[in-house]
């Protein structure tokens, strides 16, 4: 094993691995943004448009996930999803960020219905 600041490495024949501490995951940083609307579930048809919302008090920016990845591009407090399809259906959320921290909203799931067929993400 061989330690470099906050990473190690491990080898044993013809396996190497390289390990790296990272901290938690949180849903605040710095002083939490209080939310006053919070996105909710949606269920909506294939080929329609999903919309969920968020509003933070404070918040100067936003940031959408989907499935714990961030999103390109959103960064608004509406997030818009035309033309849905399988590949939409997941867990969402929104980071709200403010001049001296940033909170997530709950997380919400989308299910998409195709030709009756309800679609999870899973």
């Amino acid at each position: 094993m061989t330690q470099t600041g906050a990473a190690q490495y491990f080898s044993s024949g013809k396996i190497y691995a390289f390990v790296r501490k990272v901290p938690p995951l949180v849903d605040e940083f710095g002083t939490p943004l209080d939310f006053i609307a919070q996105p909710r579930n949606r269920r909506v048809k294939v080929h329609e448009t999903a919309y969920f919302a968020a509003r933070a008090i404070d918040a100067t920016s936003y940031q959408w996930f989907k499935n714990g990845s961030p999103i390109p591009g959103a960064n608004a407090s509406i997030l818009e999803l035309s033309d849905v399809g399988r590949r939409d259906a997941g867990a969402y959320k929104v980071l709200a960020i403010g001049p001296d921290g940033a909170s997530f909203s709950k997380q919400v799931t989308l299910t998409v219905i195709m030709n009756g067929t309800i679609m999870r993400f899973r």
